[in-house]
């Protein structure tokens, strides 16, 4: 007999929505430390460089790790790619992944938990080796949302992932990534690994 997670029967809570000063001030922490990591790559990037901007789509799946109480789902989201110098680019994103139900059988009956969906937008930080033919380790961090009947919370996360790429023709690009990401919240984490691939086009390149 399936019974959802949440259910009275099971003695569980059926909601563990922080408040919105909670919510508010994880979006907060976010939008600050991006700010700081924006001005990292502004930094650090020679002055004398052209700088390249592009706009790129990408899909994928999800799964979660080490969790038992939401499955994976697909993973769709858009890059701003902006090139600072040929080795180092600031990424922001948007990203969401609707996740799935997962059963939990247990002797008598099965718990059946609803799947987290995953809002994310935030920034990473690449750094490119290679000509057309490229590899990049990247770095990030944004604002996740999660929800689910019972959950909406808001945190601040981290993303960490290794891509390819390659450019066939001038101004487009295609890529192959995996990454992980992870949502950390009063000493209790969740994590994510993906695989995506995209393509993106450069849609401004400043002269010289």
């Amino acid at each position: 007999m399936p019974i959802l997670a949440g259910d009275p029967r099971l003695g569980l809570a059926t909601s563990d929505a922080p408040s919105s000063d909670s919510a508010c001030t994880a979006v907060t922490d976010a939008t600050t430390r991006l700010a700081l990591l924006l001005w990292i790559g502004l930094l650090i990037a020679p002055p004398a460089q052209a700088v390249d901007m592009g706009l790129g789509v990408f899909g994928g799946g999800a799964i979660p790790v080490i969790q038992e109480d939401t499955g994976g789902g697909p993973v769709l989201g858009v890059r701003v790619p902006v090139a600072l110098h040929p080795r180092l680019t600031v990424e922001p994103y948007y990203m969401h992944m609707a996740g799935s139900e997962r059963d939990i059988p247990l002797d008598i009956f099965t718990i059946v938990y609803d799947g987290i969906d995953v809002a994310s937008y935030g920034t990473n930080l690449l750094l490119t080796f290679g000509g057309r033919a490229r590899i990049f380790p990247y770095a990030g961090l944004g604002a996740f949302h999660l929800t689910r009947p019972g959950l909406d919370v808001t945190r601040t996360g981290y993303t960490f992932g290794l891509g390819l790429g390659l450019a066939p023709v001038p101004r487009w690009s295609l890529q192959a990534r995996a990454e992980l990401a992870a949502v950390v919240h009063e000493g209790v984490s969740r994590k994510w690994a993906s695989v995506t691939g995209g393509i993106s086009y450069s849609i401004f390149r400043s002269p010289r």
